[in-house]
């Protein structure tokens, strides 16, 4: 295929991507992920966060744990309610975590819509 090929009335080729970063195959950053993280950070509360996804608790907390168990590392420090109610902070690990993603997609984001 010449370069050639590329022009005139023939459509060109658009960069597209979507990234998810994986640990020993199990995926633990992706744009669904990172937005999980970003609502627990604003909302303090896994709860409230999950909510605002339209995603159930137990979907949330479930992923939380899955991420947590690949790296090793905390990502949500939870504390219990009581009468002031519980709050959900998420950990350095965790917001390193989204602001290395974040790098990623901004590399990524830069390539996207170039033609190929």
């Amino acid at each position: 295929m010449s370069s050639d090929n590329f022009s005139g009335s023939i459509k060109i080729p658009v960069i597209r991507a979507k990234v998810w970063v994986e640990l020993d195959n199990r995926l633990i950053m992706s744009d669904y992920l990172a937005t999980l993280l970003r609502n627990i950070e604003r909302t303090q509360s896994l709860k409230s966060a999950a909510a605002s996804m339209k995603l159930p608790y137990r979907t949330a907390l479930k992923k939380i744990n899955e991420i947590e168990a690949a790296v090793e590392s905390p990502l949500v420090k939870s504390v219990s309610g009581g009468s002031t109610g519980g709050s959900s902070k998420l950990t350095p690990f965790a917001k390193e975590l989204l602001k290395k993603f974040d790098a990623v997609q901004q590399r990524i984001a830069d390539l996207e819509g170039q033609k190929l």
